[in-house]
Parts: structure tokens; sequence; C-alpha cells
């Protein structure tokens, strides 16, 4: 069987991750098959592939640009398709082709698109008609797909309810515990610089993995942090953050608005910005930290659960449809849009519990095992072999 593969796009971050740990397993899982992974030249670096006899990788320059992204997706790659005899076409970038000869596979993992929360400035703003630009095309994808897999059920139901997609054409399958990466030298000496940071923070400290952006909500995790201090309650929060990004004026404007709001409350003490770390390093950072907190108000499938859960430290989760999924009743929950009172409760408890906080340590250990990205590459190879029949 033949598989074309449509990764043209991301670069960095959950994307990549998803498709570094999919690709891998399809490679081993289905030896007498030909995959071939058709990506941006930079992304190459990105996905730190084994070389492997029935995967090949095809740069596609011409879609850097966002026209030339729709041009491939929508023209060139299903007329590739033909002329290659391919048995699926498979788009790991939440779009496919609207028509196609070729059954199609789309991987949604956009949360974006289905939830909605009023994020106050970004509405109107660039990133919000990207936002609505694509999510035109995502619907448009959705069409033309033979099967739409989602990350969570609840991701599943709101495509389900949001569109005319039948609901036999869209199925959950949950990733997994990401594969550890090998560090490069220079990745070393960043990870050791957060390390350093870490450890000179104020305990118990809780760590927010994530990029700057409006449902990324960090501003709960200020208002906690006033609560902490006003009620003089031991702990500190550390933001995997750049306080400048050159080049990306969206991240800068963001990182203003935070260390603003951060110098107003006079928490300059309790929330500490660490530095971005590579994939490589993330189990390492976790390991020195006792809890991941995770506010974020929309997303689909966030990695960093999965990671906190491998190293078996608490989670501190939004009280969100997502977050219940993935963290079940191994989590600890707080309101992501009161004063942070609520977080600031979920802190005091790391600091006063122990025995809550061994408790919460084994069983998010356990929540971990179930989910697998071998057997969420299982479940997709399935699919593919069910739509090429």
């Amino acid at each position: 069987m033949l598989v074309l593969i449509d990764a043209v796009g991301p670069r960095i971050g959950g994307a990549i991750t998803v498709a570094r740990n999919l690709l891998f397993h399809f490679c081993r899982l289905r030896p007498d098959w030909k995959f071939r992974v058709f990506i941006l030249p930079e992304t190459m670096e990105a996905l730190r592939m084994p070389v492997s006899s029935n995967m090949e990788f095809i740069a596609v320059p011409s879609a850097r640009s966002g026209l030339g992204r729709v041009v491939w997706q929508q023209w060139k790659l299903p007329k590739l398709a033909i002329k290659n005899r391919a048995d699926v076409l498979f788009s790991l970038i939440n779009i496919g082709p609207r028509f196609s000869q070729v059954p199609i596979v789309v991987y949604y993992h956009q949360a974006i698109h289905f939830f909605y929360e009023n994020t106050g400035p970004e509405i109107f703003s660039k990133q919000y008609f990207q936002k609505y630009f694509r999510k035109k095309f995502v619907l448009a994808g959705f069409r033309g797909a033979t099967k739409i897999i989602t990350q969570t059920e609840v991701m599943r139901q709101a495509v389900v309810e949001q569109t005319n997609v039948p609901p036999t054409r869209v199925v959950c399958v949950p990733p997994g515990y990401p594969s550890i990466e090998q560090v490069s030298p220079e990745e070393e000496v960043r990870i050791n610089v957060v390390l350093k940071k870490i450890r000179m923070m104020n305990p118990p400290v809780a760590v927010y993995l994530s990029h700057p952006s409006y449902h990324k909500n960090f501003d709960v995790l200020f208002r906690a942090a006033k609560k902490m201090k006003s009620h003089s309650l031991a702990g500190s929060i550390a933001l995997t953050l750049d306080k400048k990004w050159p080049g990306n004026s969206y991240y800068n404007g963001l990182i203003r608005d935070y260390l603003a709001e951060i110098q107003r409350l006079n928490v300059e003490d309790r929330v500490i910005f660490v530095g971005s770390i590579p994939a490589s390093g993330v189990h390492k950072v976790l390991k020195e930290c006792h809890a991941l907190v995770f506010p974020s108000l929309i997303e689909s499938f966030p990695q960093p659960l999965m990671e906190a859960m491998a190293v078996g430290i608490p989670l501190l989760l939004a009280d969100r449809p997502y977050a219940r999924e993935i963290g079940s009743d191994v989590a600890l929950y707080f309101n992501p849009l009161d004063s942070g009172s609520s977080l600031a409760e979920l802190m005091r408890i790391l600091s006063t519990d122990p025995k809550k906080v061994a408790g919460m340590k084994e069983a998010s250990t356990r929540r971990g095992t179930n989910f697998s990205y071998e057997q969420a590459a299982q479940l997709i190879l399935e699919i593919f072999e069910n739509v090429a029949t």
C-alpha cells in the first residue's frame, strides 16, 4: 500500500511532536507499506526522524506562503496522488483537499476553530481573520474527507454538531506520550539555564508549558499568584516564555502585556519567566517541578498533560471539557475565569497536604498508561486499510 502524507506547514510545537511519533510507528508497524511524506524544507530537522527504507521525505518549498500552501493542498497534491497511484492521502495538517479521486483521511487537531472564547483584543485582529479563513478551508476539506480523526471525544462531538459531516465519518483516536528526544549540546545549555532558574524559585513550583496566545489564559495565573501572596501561601509559577522573540510582533506584544500585568499585581517574585525550552528538555523540566498547571481555555490534546503523567507529577487543570476527558479523576481542577482563588487553593494543597500530593502522583502515572502513540498509529493504519478497500 502507498500512503501519501501531507505534513506541509508545521515547523515547531505540538504538531511536529504528533507527526514525529505517528510516523515512527507507521514505519515500524507496516514495514511492507510505502509512505511518502511531504514537508517544508526546514521541517526535516525539527522532525528528527530515523532513516527508514519504507518512508521517503519530499520537500515542498513552493508551499511556504499561504497561497502556495493552498495551491499545494487543493490542486498539486490531489494530482500527485493520482499520478503516484496512491491508496490513501493522509493530511496531518487539519486541512484536506476538497476534491480527490483518492480516499482522504484528515487528522484534525486544532480546537480553536470549534471552541470559542471571547478573548478580547484578538477579535477582529490579524489572527482573528486568519482563523476565520482557515476554518473555511477546514470545513471544505471535511466535505471531501473519507474519514476525519480527532484527538478527543469532545472534539469529535464538536465537529459532528457544527458541521454536516455524518457522525460515522468522524473517529476519535487519542495520541499518547511522545518519545524522549536526544539532546543536542546547544539544547543542553538552554535546558540547564531553565533548570537553574526553577531551582531558585519559591516551592512548590507549578510550571505552565505553553506559548503566548489569548486563549492560553495566562491572566488567571497572575491573579492566582496575587491571591497566594496576599494570603502568605507558599509557591510560585514558572512560565516557559522568553521576554523577547526577535521578529515575532504577536509574541512580543503579548509578552509586554503579561509583564505589565505581573508588575501591576506586584507578583514578579511569584511568576517567573524561565525561558522557552526545546522538546528534548520537557521531561527534565517537569521533574524539577511540583506540578503542571494548565489554564488554557481551548485545546485539542495538549502534549504537556501526557508528559506530566509520564513524569508522575500532579496536574492542576482548567475545568474545561478537554481537560476533564484527558485528566479524568486523577487531576485537580480550577475555575480558569475566576479571581484566581480556586487555583491558589490548589497551590495551597501542594504545600500543605503531602499525603494527597503523593496520591496524585501515583494516580497521574497510572492515568498516563491509558494513552499510547503506538496504539494510536495502529488504529489510524486500520482506518487507512478500511478506506482503501
